[in-house]
């Protein structure tokens, strides 16, 4: 049987894939997608609509009391002054069935999947497309030549205030307790290799844009926010404080501390495994997340 830790890296890296919406949810939504973290639902508008479970025992700083249950909550990602046609793109094997209540009229069999959804260019030159993961949802920005950085700007409705950590993720209030958005990773393809790009958030009360440091102006600048998900560490507490990504390989540095005795080691490594109390790890993790 696989350890929890084993698990949850499993769940946390799948690709899951949108599913249509053909009248089994609100008219309003073209595709959605759900995820271990919640639904994300994508409206024709081009609205994203994450609902959240309304548990909050998953780390995320709150006033509550631990385990205590609150209503499902709400957050809006709307796109500001954008163009968007929300379209389905790379058709996934899966297939989903619904059969609900004994009407048939609201039966759905064998609706398609996608890996992908793409909205476009949603500002003159700027493309976006969508992505859902095990545990996250991710957004990938594509900035052609010419195009301006600053046309990229996202509302957030359902949060009381965004700041910034020292790590560039962005902290979004909510009266549920507090939820991040990872910090954005930038990179210009050049011979193939990928070549990094200063990038980090621009923020005005509840909206979010990005700023972008020097970069070839002929060249598209990829912009994402959460560039991959998995799951590293154990069964008990551990935090990351850090990351970066290697500029050709793009495999993941991340170094932290951990307090799990069944925290993921190597064979060669410096330590190989751990036992009680507190320890600073260096973890490398290939660009595919195996």
């Amino acid at each position: 049987m696989n350890e929890p830790a084993a698990v949850h890296e499993k769940l946390g890296s799948l690709t899951l894939p949108f599913i249509v919406n053909q009248g089994q949810v609100d008219p309003s939504v073209a595709f959605y997608a759900p995820t271990f973290a919640g639904t994300l639902f994508v409206t024709h508008q081009g609205e994203l609509v994450y609902s959240l479970p309304g548990k909050r025992g998953d780390g995320r700083k709150s006033t509550r009391k631990a385990g205590q249950s609150v209503p499902g909550w709400t957050l809006v990602e709307t796109l500001i002054d954008a163009q968007i046609q929300p379209v389905a793109e790379q058709p996934a094997t899966a297939q989903v069935s619904y059969f609900l209540g004994d009407d048939p009229k609201r039966w759905q069999s064998a609706l398609p999947t996608y890996a992908t959804i793409s909205l476009g260019e949603v500002w003159p030159g700027i493309e976006l497309s969508l992505k859902a993961h095990g545990n996250n949802v991710e957004k990938i920005f594509v900035v052609n030549p010419g195009a301006d950085i600053n046309d990229i700007r996202l509302r957030l409705d359902g949060v009381s205030a965004l700041t910034t950590s020292n790590n560039g993720a962005i902290k979004a209030a909510t009266d549920y307790g507090e939820i991040r958005f990872s910090a954005p990773v930038a990179w210009q393809e050049v011979a193939a290799q990928r070549m990094p790009v200063r990038v980090a958030y621009a923020l005005n009360d509840q909206e979010y844009g990005f700023t972008l440091g020097e970069h070839d102006p002929a060249l598209p600048v990829m912009i994402d926010p959460l560039l991959q998900s998995t799951y590293l560490g154990g069964t008990d507490s551990d935090t990351a404080r850090d990351l970066a990504i290697h500029a050709t390989s793009g495999d993941i540095y991340v170094v932290g501390d951990t307090q799990s005795i069944d925290f993921p080691g190597t064979t060669g490594g410096a330590q190989e495994s751990v036992s009680v109390g507190w320890y600073t790890f260096v973890a490398r993790i290939s660009a595919d997340l195996t």
